[in-house]
């Protein structure tokens, strides 16, 4: 629960501040934020409570997302709002199995 709170801290942060922020501080406020929903996932993928399906996502998404967030985060705004789709769809998906386990 702890890695969520973060992990929407920082989606807030970055959505709230995305017009007052650098691209650089974006970038690294979002690939935090990508981190922490990929440990959630997995502690809720170990405890059954993330489907085949939804696995087969995030591995879909960390093959997308994990490049562009090791290293320096990208900073170009195409980048930056893919990045924040994939943040979305895993948060979204995180919300959804909780619920539901």
């Amino acid at each position: 629960m702890r890695a969520l709170a973060i992990a929407l801290c920082a989606l807030l942060a970055a959505c709230a501040g995305q017009q007052t922020l650098s691209p650089v501080q974006t970038g690294n406020d979002i690939c935090t934020a990508y981190e922490g929903a990929l440990q959630v996932l997995g502690t809720l993928r170990a405890s059954g409570d993330l489907s085949d399906a939804q696995a087969d996502r995030v591995n879909e998404i960390r093959a997308f997302a994990t490049p562009m967030c090791t290293g320096t985060p990208p900073t170009d705004e195409a980048s930056l709002d893919a990045l924040q789709q994939t943040l979305d769809e895993l948060l979204l998906m995180q919300m959804e199995a909780q619920k539901n386990g």
